[in-house]
């Protein structure tokens, strides 16, 4: 591919080409990182929000005796396990997202036409 560029003189085109394409990569890379990033913290936020409601209805209903505390400490790292594990899930969902332009292009490869049956001849 080099010698065929080189040939007909296309190297400004294909370095514009390629420019073009790997700036468009740097952008939605950077979407991507800006986005996980607000997923994070929106996932954090939701879940020290009910913490917090959870301290403050536990503790009145620990004071009032309808509570167990060591009921109330189990729903406490409930919560904070939970965070952890639905940080993984989205680890897991952002690696997929990653994953799936690549397998595009895998398929869209594989499903191409061949010359099977005239290499056959």
């Amino acid at each position: 591919n080099y010698r065929v560029i080189c040939d007909y003189d296309r190297r400004p085109v294909m370095i514009d080409f390629h420019k073009k394409r790997l700036d468009k990569f740097n952008s939605c890379a950077s979407a991507l990182v800006r986005f996980g990033a607000r997923v994070e913290f929106a996932l954090r936020t939701v879940i020290v929000v009910f913490a917090a409601l959870w301290v403050w209805l536990g503790c009145q209903a620990v004071i009032d005796e309808h509570l167990r505390v060591g009921r109330f400490v189990a729903v406490l790292v409930f919560f904070f396990s939970t965070e952890t594990s639905l940080r993984d899930i989205l680890g897991s969902l952002n690696t997929m997202g990653t994953a799936s332009s690549s397998l595009r292009n895998v398929t869209q490869f594989m499903n191409m036409p061949t010359n099977l049956k005239r290499r056959m001849t």
